[in-house]
């Protein structure tokens, strides 16, 4: 019944994607939690780091965003945060002092791999993705690991959601201009083309396939975390230094196993006894017990639940039609405990023979997923946030292995144990996807051919975070235990306008919900004219081919917030009229509709092939793009590009058999223009609605206002590209070369531009940059050992990218350089990483460093300054230059043997930021590093690890925060992102044709397959923890899985 629902509604499919807003400017106050305003933090736009602009002494800043934006705010030594532009204009964030909390075992910094690398400085570069002739609006992200993988079919089914592994016949990637120019502007960082199955003419099979998967539980030994005994040796030293008093830990809003034993030591019950004995005996057992604690929050926050996927295809055919039609139900009971998730998908691909001249295709195929996660997961992007909650992998990752899984600890100011918390903070997510398309092909002579694509495409979701009453946020609404907390409690409301007035509460009862709902309405339609002829008895051969192409894409988002829902009584709502004026004096959003955006794109296309003999190839592409993005703009709407390509199969020339052992070889040469549209969408000036801020929120009123003015020289963003290739085989074939060697000049990408601010703007966006970038695609297959019933194939892949920024103006501070996430610089490489030069501890214990007059200095560091920046040192890339895999099959009659190997060599990692001058949370979880720590006078010869600052040297030197957080981002913070992964092993059997057919039977099948396995080589100061994985996004990497997979043909 479940499954006949699932498909019943695969008809009824809402749904949405991102939106885009109305432009406006935004201005707010950014302060410290003690309320004083901060100089000099960055603020940026998360989908353009260009655009940024610092706050000023009074801690204000302000800038030109659109609704629906993210703003980044950072700041060395404090939390990095995000916020969404809502309708107000005005947002105030308080920042947090930085801990261990984002990255304790992960390192910052690791970039997914492209097409041959980037192809702008500030936009994304995903590869475009092609189904069956239809463009996909939002691509995915796969590195080039997962499409040599010998399962790539089914990544690249996981990666689509609405096609299962049984459904793709093949797929290939398209990465030189001649290549790609046939698509556009889109395709400027490479394609990838995904053909699915048709129903074969003549015979009639039915295909069943289970694939059930088993995933690994983490393992500590995986990431740089202390064991319980190493944090509580850090803690002790921490009491001997006088940082963890009674004084400094209980009136944290965050507390851990030191800040309980104070409270137990000062809480007495009912009956008049205290929790524990003030005795030194009483309080050491009390220590070693968490000592000898050592919690595996990964044991028991994760779970070896069997994900199931079952498909079944169809596939028949007579000479007048052909028929291919799937199901498949993916049942995923979680990798996390309280979370699960149910997919399905259906398929039909139908070709119809109308007459001798004119065939017709039709291709439906719809999915529907729904799961439930943690609260701060979201099940769309695999992103983990803790924004609104803890989720059990931040929750491993971040939480001391001292703590008492069974006891409560404070967070936010408010008690919090993870098992009840996952049991009340929770998203629920549905998505519809719904495709319809058909081809009509019309062989109008034998010559010509006409044929006419048209696609409809529908997606919905639906998300819906519930924090229910008995959530650690309500219960934070409503922490209000003494006046301390009363006064630091910032989910408490205070009357702006009432002097007198006392923090309480909004959230008396009741939880809170978050719901968004969204939506894609796609519409594609392609016409296309071939000619296609030979003559001179086949010496002179010639194709001809144009068309043109439309797509619209419409899509909407909404959003609501509903506070106060009681999820113990029916769901009904209890709420205080103050939360919405809590919510307007804090320009924070309550119930918000994203502008309804649509985007419409044109192209006109032709491509000319000639050959002569079949041994010179002439190939020559002329496309003519027109977009919307640039609104009415009538000065760079369209935008002609062009590619030219000559191939020389050397196999068919007369010489050829004298060079054994050749057996194959050609040459190839490419060169073209290639656009791509910018980030910033729109030449003209932008009037946009406002609601100015005001002191008092009750004379507010609505305006209009010129947002940015006209910008008539933007344009889109270009890339010029010289290929030369190489193909060769050897021995009848059984040594097959391939290498392709490119050089690109990728010109007026989106840059700064320095102006005299007459038009209102000091700096604005423009086509002023230049980056040039080189490289080579390698691809080497032998065929080792081939004989009859035993054969052994190795396949070896390269790919190397390297780029240099050849023109770019910018206006950056030392926090802007020195980041994790990489900064862009004119002569160094995109997403660089830049250091402060380390000069080791002093006797102390303290780290120095070397400024930009060439002294050495301790607290001297100042990461607001923007002059006199090249004493930073460049520590390289965080995108890797060199990727490959390495893999080898071996075939015995049925059975096979698949090992592949993959690598990354060239990027760099900033290692996690968690030192401090003063530690105040013992509720969080250490790096390893702390145990190679300065303990004593002489430390400073074998460690470069400083001391844990003690209470003195903080009140000697006001200032050695700086140190430490010069610390973080100096070069010795810096590790190498190379590695040597173990990706895949995996065995398979295939049942002989007698067999088979005495089970009655077409076809047999069987593979256990092991993925994500271990590494062989990364750097050492990693201490263990996985290169590919980034604390900076916070992804939750690829788990260690085994899946046994059954096909069985009737």
């Amino acid at each position: 019944m479940r499954i006949k629902i699932s498909i019943y509604l695969l008809f009824f499919l809402f749904g949405v994607i991102h939106t885009f807003a109305q432009e406006k400017k935004i201005s707010g106050l950014v302060s410290n939690q003690q309320g004083v305003p901060l100089v000099g933090v960055s603020v940026s736009l998360k989908e353009n780091p260009a655009v940024n602009v610092l706050t000023g002494t009074d801690g204000r800043y302000t800038m030109n965003v659109k609704e629906g934006d993210i703003l980044v705010f950072s700041f060395l030594g404090m939390r990095t945060l995000e916020r969404t532009v809502r309708q107000s204009s005005t947002l105030d964030v308080v920042m947090e002092q930085q801990t261990t909390t984002a990255q304790p075992a992960t390192s910052e910094g690791v970039a997914r791999t492209n097409v041959r690398g980037p192809s702008s400085i500030y936009g994304t570069s995903k590869p475009l993705w092609v189904v069956d002739g239809v463009i996909l609006d939002d691509g995915v992200e796969l590195s080039p690991d997962a499409l040599s993988s010998s399962d790539a079919k089914t990544l690249i089914a996981s990666a689509l959601g609405g096609l299962s592994s049984d459904d793709i016949a093949s797929f290939r990637v398209l990465k030189d201009a001649s290549a790609t120019s046939i698509y556009g502007p889109r395709a400027v960082a490479g394609v990838i083309v995904i053909t699915t199955r048709k129903g074969s003419k003549g015979t009639s099979s039915i295909t069943y396939t289970n694939e059930s998967t088993f995933r690994m539980i983490p393992s500590y030994s995986n990431f740089n975390i202390m064991n319980s005994q190493e944090q509580m040796d850090f803690f002790m030293e921490m009491l001997r230094r006088g940082n963890f008093s009674y004084e400094t830990l209980t009136n944290r809003k965050n507390k851990g196993e030191i800040a309980r034993m104070y409270e137990l030591l000062n809480t007495a019950g009912a009956d008049g006894n205290f929790g524990l004995d003030n005795t030194e005996a009483a309080k050491t057992a009390y220590l070693q017990a968490a000592e000898r604690r050592n919690t595996d929050w990964f044991s028991k926050l994760f779970e070896t639940g069997v994900m199931q996927n079952h498909a079944v295809s169809l596939s028949t055919g007579t000479d007048k039609a052909s028929y291919y039609a799937s199901v498949s139900v993916l049942t995923d009971p979680g990798w996390m405990k309280y979370s699960n998730s149910d997919r399905y998908t259906a398929n039909l691909n139908a070709n119809y023979k109308i007459s001798n001249k004119v065939t017709f295709n039709v291709i439906v195929n719809g999915a529907y997923r729904q799961g439930k996660t943690p609260g701060s997961v979201d099940p769309i992007s695999g992103k983990v946030s803790t924004e609104f909650g803890l989720n059990p992998y931040s929750y491993a990752l971040n939480a001391s292995r001292t703590l008492d899984p069974t006891q409560y600890y404070r967070y936010r100011y408010a008690q919090m144990n993870i098992f009840e918390e996952l049991e009340n903070n929770y998203t629920h997510t549905n998505i519809g996807d719904i495709k319809i398309q058909g081809r009509l092909s019309w062989q109008v002579t034998p010559k010509i051919e006409a044929t006419a694509l048209g696609a409809i495409k529908y997606q919905s979701i639906s998300q819906e975070l519930n924090q229910t009453e008995n959530s650690n946020l309500a219960r934070a609404y409503r922490a209000m235990d003494n006046l301390n907390m009363i006064n630091n409690n910032e989910f408490l409301y205070e009357d702006p306008y009432d002097d007198f007035d006392v923090k309480r509460t909004v959230l008396p009862q009741g939880g809170i919900r978050e719901k968004s709902e969204s939506l894609l309405n796609g519409k594609d339609f392609r016409a296309t004219l071939s000619y296609k002829d030979a003559f001179g008895r086949g010496i002179h051969k010639i194709q001809l081919f144009g068309g043109m192409e439309t797509n619209d894409t419409y899509r909407s988002k909404d959003w609501g917030k509903n506070f106060g829902l009681m999820y113990d009584m029916g769901e009904i709502s209890y709420f205080s009229y103050e939360a919405f004026k809590q919510i307007q004096e804090s320009s924070s959003p309550y119930y918000y509709t994203v502008t309804r955006t649509t985007t419409r794109n044109v192209a006109f296309f032709s491509n000319a092939i000639y050959g002569y003999k079949d041994k010179y190839i002439f190939n020559g592409t002329l496309r003519y793009d027109g977009t919307n993005k640039f609104a009415k703009s009538r000065y760079i709407r369209w935008m002609p590009t062009w590619n030219v390509a000559f191939t020389w199969n050397v196999t068919r020339e007369d010489f050829f058999y004298k060079l054994q052992p050749l057996s194959n070889l050609s040459f190839k040469v490419s060169f073209g223009v290639t656009p791509e549209s910018p980030s910033a969408n729109t030449s003209l000036v932008k009037i946009i609605g406002d609601i100015p801020w005001r002191s008092n929120d009750r004379t507010r009123e609505t305006a209009l206002k010129v947002s940015d003015p006209a910008n008539h020289d933007l344009t889109y963003e270009k890339k010029q590209e010289l290929n030369l290739g190489v193909q060769m085989g050897f021995l009848k074939n059984r040594i097959n070369f391939a290498l392709d060697g490119y050089t690109r000049n990728n010109y007026d990408l989106i840059g700064r531009v320095p102006t005299q601010g007459l038009n209102g703007t000091v700096v604005r966006v423009g086509n002023v940059a230049q980056m040039h970038s080189y490289g080579v695609d390698l691809s080497l297959e032998t065929q080792n050992i081939k004989l009859k019933d035993f054969s052994w194939t190795t396949t070896f892949i390269y790919a190397k990218n390297e780029n240099k920024i050849t023109k770019l103006y910018v206006d950056a501070s030392i926090t802007d350089m020195v980041r994790g996430s990489g900064f862009s610089k004119e002569g160094y490489p995109v997403s660089s990483i830049f250091s402060i030069p380390f000069r080791g501890l002093n006797s102390d214990g303290l780290p120095t460093f070397s400024d930009s007059n060439g002294n050495t200095t301790i607290d001297g560091i100042r990461f607001d300054q923007r002059d006199h920046l090249d004493f930073l040192q460049y520590s390289g890339t965080t995108k890797p230059t060199d990727v490959g895999s390495f893999g080898n099959l071996f075939r015995y009659k049925g059975l096979s043997l698949n090992i592949l190997v993959t690598y990354s060599f060239g990027n760099v990692l900033r290692l996690p930021t968690a030192f401090k001058s003063n530690y105040d949370n013992d509720a969080l979880a250490m790096p390893k590093e702390f145990t190679n720590r300065w303990m004593q006078p002489g430390d400073e010869n074998r460690t470069n690890v400083p001391v844990i600052a003690s209470s003195y040297q903080r009140d000697m030197m006001p200032n050695l925060q700086y140190a430490y957080t010069a610390y973080n981002y100096s070069d010795v913070r810096i590790a190498k992102g190379d590695f040597i992964r173990l990706k895949e092993v995996s065995v398979g059997y295939d049942f002989d044709r007698d067999t088979v057919k005495a089970m009655k039977v077409k076809r047999l099948g069987m593979k256990l397959q092991a993925t994500n396995l271990f590494l062989l080589y990364a750097d050492k100061k990693l201490n263990g923890a996985d290169p590919e994985f980034s604390g900076g996004s916070t992804f939750i990497p690829n788990p260690k899985q085994i899946t046994f997979s059954l096909r069985v043909g009737l």
